[in-house]
Formats: structure tokens, sequence, C-alpha cells
């Protein structure tokens, strides 16, 4: 089994939730989702993002690249216990899947950030933090875009 399926397992364990209520949560069938946590399949980012607010993790924890759970449903209380750069971490990592949630939305819903935003934020802060999200976001897509045309424009010859 990998990191990333011991972990699932285990996480899932500890919220007390069957294989049956997680996939359920997922609307995917019980034995996808048994599939990811005998390691024989892995969920799609999409899937992904849901189990780390399922189980209340980050997605660097259940993909091994973080050895520090935390636990996101009580994160009040282990702030106390967390270093600055463990919290620094931990937000890079929520930023990260926050961006890459908003993209998969786009696709997936037909709507552009900005709506995504004004459908998302529930108070006047999380809309101001959504906004710096998506404007960041927007700047990477773009410098991306940028790249990707440089790239296809540029011709090439060959030489005898």
């Amino acid at each position: 089994m990998s990191i990333f399926s011991d972990r699932l397992s285990a996480l899932r364990k500890r919220r007390g939730l069957t294989q049956q209520q997680i996939a359920d949560e997922l609307s995917i069938n019980r034995v996808t989702y048994t599939n990811w946590e005998k390691g024989n399949r892995e969920p799609s980012f999409t899937n992904l993002i849901k189990l780390t607010a399922i189980l209340g993790t980050t997605s660097d924890y259940l993909l091994g690249n973080s050895d520090k759970n935390i636990d996101m449903h009580n994160f009040k209380n282990e702030l106390d216990t967390l270093t600055e750069e463990e919290i620094i971490d931990i937000g890079t990592s929520n930023i990260r899947d926050t961006k890459m949630s908003l993209v998969i939305a786009t696709k997936e819903t037909g709507y552009s950030l900005d709506q995504l935003v004004e459908l998302l934020a529930k108070t006047d802060k999380q809309k101001e933090w959504l906004n710096t999200i998506v404007q960041d976001l927007k700047k990477e897509l773009k410098e991306i875009s940028s790249k990707v045309q440089t790239g296809n424009n540029s011709e090439t010859t060959e030489t005898k």
C-alpha cells in the first residue's frame, strides 16, 4: 500500500466513517473508494480536494508531501501547537488547493472565476479572500498562456 492509501484509511477510521459513507459523500461507487484505500487506483484531483474536506486534512498530508497531519475540523485548537513555518505550509497548501478547485469548477459549471466568487462567498471577508486568490490565479493563468503561445509560435528549421 502507498502512503496515500494508508493515510486515507487511517483518517477515515479516525473520523468513524465507513467506506460507503465517504463514497456516498463523493457520489461514487464504494468499490471505487475501496480501490483507493487498497492502493489499486487514485482519485481525481477533484475527489482528492473533496476528500480533504471530508477528512479534515490537507492534500499535502494525504499525498505524503507532509508528515504533519492538521485536523482542519479542529484547526483553531491546533493553531497553538504549530510553528510559524507549519502555518505557512498549511496556508500555501490550502491556497493551491483552492486555486485548483476554482479552475475545475469553471470547467465543470461554465461559470467564470468572478461568478464563482459571487456564488461561493458567504461573507465580505470570504469574498475579499476569494477575490485575492482569483486575481493571483488569473495572473498565473495569463503567464502560463503567454508561455504556451510563445512556445507554439516558435519556428524551427532543419539544417542539412
